[in-house]
């Protein structure tokens, strides 16, 4: 007779069965999640990858609109250049006919006038019969005579040429140099041009030349600031020069040789032509004179501002008793400056006026604590 299986056994049998089945299960979802895991991973790196080259095409692209737009620029001065070229050589043609002089003011007014490079003092602007120009109590006045083309409100186009700079001052302690670039500024600006900067060099060479569009030509102040270029923190001013415009020489190159106001030392070689403006019917001397009073004109200090008549200091720069005015009296210029006496002055930022404030808080603190200490202390009887 057989013998009955047990129940015990048949018992453990199925349970490890379904043991096994559970366990394969739980394994086949564990690798279900960790192959859905590596998919999703896949998909990131692919959405990160999609999104660096899209950030990468969008970089290329602003790149290349960059560069079309400094194209189109360069392109449009080109153009103005050979459009002012063009009308010049009309003029000449005009001029060379038998007309009277108020034909040729007419002309003046109408026609964009560029000459070519060192044009002769002898051309129609200049008046061999007008009374020689002279400089009175350090400013130089426009000609008996002549007569400025253009006026108040009336735009004007300026060609500026930036050659190079003299003994300028250091600006870096370190290297005992600067890295000094012009920038050039005026009220009517929304963007300032500027120069590249040269590397440790008190002597440096740009030759960088401007095409500018003034708003007010007869009485805009037009300002070149220098500084020394740092890496870190704020550019150094090295010093500061105007020009007044409306003495300039219709269609005449004038190179001049201008010193650095708020600087011991140092000078800024420049040559402006004003193309569509200025002052015509002059005497022969006239750019002679002009070029020698720019070179010659004494810039000011900071100091010397507060030493300008009608200020409660005296001082040796300027006398007290002297009532003539600046070279710059009644001119418009950019908000960094405020004309004094004439004189265009630097106006303070506000990074300067914020030291200021906390070396004079410190300054009374310190008095303050002086008179505190060196007080005798009351109810203290001394016998000497």
């Amino acid at each position: 007779m057989d013998k009955p299986v047990s129940l015990t056994k048949v018992d453990d049998a199925f349970y490890q069965q379904q043991q096994n089945q559970y366990e394969q299960q739980q394994q086949s979802i564990i690798q279900q999640q960790q192959l859905i895991i590596q998919q999703q991973q896949e998909q990131l790196q692919q959405f990160q990858q999609a999104k660096q080259n899209e950030q990468l095409q969008i970089q290329q692209q602003l790149y290349a609109q960059q560069q079309q737009l400094e194209q189109q620029q360069l392109e449009l001065q080109r153009l103005q250049f050979e459009r002012a070229q063009l009308q010049s050589n009309q003029l000449q043609a005009q001029l060379e006919k038998p007309i009277d002089l108020q034909k040729v003011q007419e002309i003046h007014q109408q026609i964009l006038l560029q000459p070519p490079e060192n044009i002769s003092t002898t051309v129609s602007n200049v008046n061999p019969n007008g009374v020689a120009a002279e400089v009175a109590n350090g400013v130089l006045h426009a000609p008996s005579g002549s007569e400025f083309v253009g006026g108040c409100g009336v735009r004007g186009n300026l060609k500026v040429r930036v050659i190079r700079g003299h003994n300028l001052m250091v600006g870096d302690a370190v290297t005992n140099s600067s890295d000094p670039y012009v920038l050039i500024k005026s009220s009517c600006f929304a963007s300032h041009p500027k120069t590249k900067f040269i590397s440790n060099n008190l002597n440096p060479v740009w030759e960088e030349t401007f095409f500018l569009s003034i708003e007010s030509v007869r009485t805009e102040l037009l300002m070149f600031k220098v500084y020394d270029h740092d890496l870190v923190g704020c550019d150094d001013l090295l010093g500061y020069f105007g020009v007044n415009l409306s003495l300039l020489p219709i269609g005449v190159e004038v190179r001049t040789n201008e010193k650095l106001y708020f600087a011991k030392h140092g000078s800024i070689e420049i040559a402006i032509t004003a193309l569509d403006f200025g002052l015509t019917n002059i005497p022969p001397n006239y750019i002679s004179t002009y070029i020698d009073w720019r070179n010659n004109l004494v810039p000011l200090e900071r100091k010397d501002f507060s030493n300008l008549p009608g200020t409660k200091k005296t001082s040796s720069f300027i006398s007290k008793t002297d009532t003539a005015m600046g070279p710059y009296y009644c001119k418009i210029t950019h908000g960094d400056f405020k004309i004094i006496h004439g004189y265009p002055k630097l106006r303070k930022t506000s990074r300067q006026r914020v030291a200021e404030g906390f070396a004079t808080a410190g300054i009374i603190t310190a008095a303050v604590f002086a008179v505190i200490i060196s007080a005798p202390f009351s109810g203290c009887n001394h016998h000497w």
